[in-house]
């Protein structure tokens, strides 16, 4: 599948969508797409270099009602750019 983020009334929301490619059982689907939303997040238990961890809604598509961030190793941008 893939990442991404789009454009809302209400600023980025990401997206995760499997309807060209991904899982056999969802491929050629069109709602096999998630637009989301943030419900709550926490930082990292393993510290300050790696992005929180967010519980995501789904406020459009049917691929997942909710998704939960947490493989979150590294990710966070530089302090600053050279």
């Amino acid at each position: 599948g893939k990442h991404y983020f789009t454009s809302t009334a209400t600023g980025s929301s990401p997206v995760w969508d499997m309807r060209t490619s991904g899982p056999k059982s969802v491929v050629g689907k069109a709602s096999a797409y998630v637009v989301g939303a943030k419900v709550a997040g926490i930082p990292a238990p393993s510290g300050p270099q790696d992005v929180d961890w967010l519980q995501v809604k789904n406020v459009e598509g049917s691929l997942a009602a909710m998704i939960y961030r947490t493989d979150t190793v590294g990710g966070q941008p530089p302090s600053s750019v050279r």
